[in-house]
C-alpha cells in the first residue's frame, strides 16, 4: 500500500512539472531589417564575453581575422548581402555588411584606410543641415536618442551629430569620397562604418562595435 501511494505521488508531481528548455539563437542573415541583437533594444552583447547580439562591444582586434566570435542573432544587412560578417575597425570588431576588412581612421578622423585603399571626406559641398530619425536598430543602448540633428562641418563633408531637443553632442559622421560613411559615436563603441540604402527615402545604415542602426533623413 505504501509503495502504491509513493508511485501515485511521484506520478502526480511529474504531471504538474513545467520544464523550460533554453533556446539558443543563431545568426539569421536572411531577414532584411532584422536585428543584430535579436529584437530591437535587446540587452545581450554582440560578441566578446557575452551572448551574440546586443549593445556591448564585440571585442578588441588587431585584424579582421581575430574577430572569430559568433555573429549577432540577427542582422540589419539586406537578404542579398551574403558576405556580412566581422571587420576590424579602429581595433574593434564590427559586424558589418562587408566582412573581412581591417581599417583605421588613425591618420585622420575623416578618412578610412583599409590596407592600401583609402577614402576621405574631402569636399564640403555635400553639407546641409539635416535631421535624422532612428528607424531601427539591433540592440543599441536604450539611452541612444531617437532624434538627431546634423550640423555641417566647415572644412569637410561631414556633420556634428547632436541629440535633437537637448543639443547634447553624440558624435560626428563623415561622407567619404567613395560615398560610404564613417562615424565616431562613443556610446556605440567608437568608430562606425556604413552606406546609404537604396530606398526612395534617404536612409543610412551604420554598423558600430555595439550594434547596427538605420537612420532616416
Amino acid at each position: 500500500m505504501k509503495r502504491a501511494l509513493l508511485l501515485f505521488t511521484l506520478s502526480f508531481a511529474a504531471a504538474a512539472c513545467r520544464c523550460y528548455v533554453p533556446v539558443i539563437e543563431g545568426l539569421d542573415s536572411g531577414t532584411a531589417g532584422g536585428s543584430a541583437a535579436g529584437t530591437a533594444g535587446g540587452g545581450a552583447t554582440a560578441g566578446g564575453t557575452g551572448t551574440a547580439g546586443g549593445s556591448g562591444s564585440a571585442g578588441a582586434c588587431g585584424s579582421a581575422a581575430q574577430c572569430t566570435q559568433p555573429g549577432p542573432a540577427m542582422s540589419l544587412c539586406s537578404f542579398g548581402q551574403t558576405d556580412a560578417g566581422y571587420s576590424c575597425i579602429d581595433s574593434e570588431c564590427v559586424f558589418e555588411c562587408t566582412r573581412g576588412r581591417t581599417c583605421s581612421t588613425a591618420e585622420d578622423a575623416g578618412c578610412l584606410a583599409c590596407g592600401a585603399a583609402r577614402s576621405c571626406a574631402t569636399s564640403p559641398n555635400c553639407n546641409r543641415n539635416a535631421v535624422a530619425a532612428l528607424d531601427s536598430d539591433n540592440g543599441c543602448p536604450m539611452s541612444f536618442p531617437s532624434g538627431l540633428t546634423l550640423t555641417p562641418l566647415a572644412n569637410a563633408c561631414g556633420w556634428t551629430v547632436t541629440e535633437t531637443g537637448t543639443t547634447r553632442t553624440v558624435g560626428t559622421v563623415y561622407q567619404l569620397d567613395d560615398g560610404d560613411f564613417v562615424a565616431h559615436i562613443a556610446e556605440l563603441g567608437g568608430t562606425c562604418v556604413g552606406f546609404a540604402l537604396a530606398s526612395q527615402v534617404e536612409r543610412w545604415l551604420l554598423s558600430c562595435p555595439a550594434c547596427q542602426l538605420e537612420l532616416r533623413l
